[in-house]
């Protein structure tokens, strides 16, 4: 236990010198509190290239795209699924505001996805479809859920805590 306290202690150390925005996550052992510093920047840079590449891929022409078998619903359920992820990963948060930080995601990718759908009319062979934003408010719903998922497995794990000490250096 003293070994794994130690690696936790190194965790906190390196992500607490990178930047001023807080989180504090409970452990079974203490309460720690930390920054994400250099996570935070990774974390911008994913989502803005993200987030262009749907807006592009969601605009253009559906003759340009190559056609898919089945339902485009599951393509709308991982892409608004990674992007809520990357949005909950980009917004700093502070000790007891995870739920306002849950609901501003939320709010921002469902918002985005009435808009994405809306828009979609003025696009050559694209249609504006209630199943489509459907599909885009459940991947969001999850892409949140597995954000949490990681970011407790992460941060409660010896893997992860290794992890976050060698992606440190």
């Amino acid at each position: 236990m003293r070994a794994q306290s130690e690696t936790g202690t190194n965790v906190v150390k390196i992500l607490s010198s990178t930047l001023p925005v807080q989180a504090t996550v409970a452990s079974e052992w203490t309460k720690v509190t930390f920054s994400w510093g250099k996570t935070l920047r990774l974390a911008s840079f994913c989502l803005a290239a993200y987030w262009i590449a749907i807006f592009i891929g969601t605009h253009l022409p559906s003759h340009s795209m190559p056609r898919i078998g089945g339902s485009d619903k599951i393509l709308h359920f991982g892409a608004f699924g990674g992007l809520a992820f990357l949005v909950a990963w980009a917004l700093p948060t502070r000790e007891g505001k995870t739920l306002q930080r849950s609901l501003w995601t939320l709010g921002l990718i469902i918002g985005y996805a009435m808009l994405d759908e809306i828009t979609q009319k003025f696009i050559p062979g694209r249609t504006c479809s209630l199943g489509d934003f459907i599909a885009d408010a459940i991947g969001a719903f999850m892409g949140l859920g597995a954000y949490f998922v990681a970011k407790a497995v992460l941060v409660r794990t010896k893997v992860g805590q290794r992890l976050i000490l060698t992606l440190s250096k």
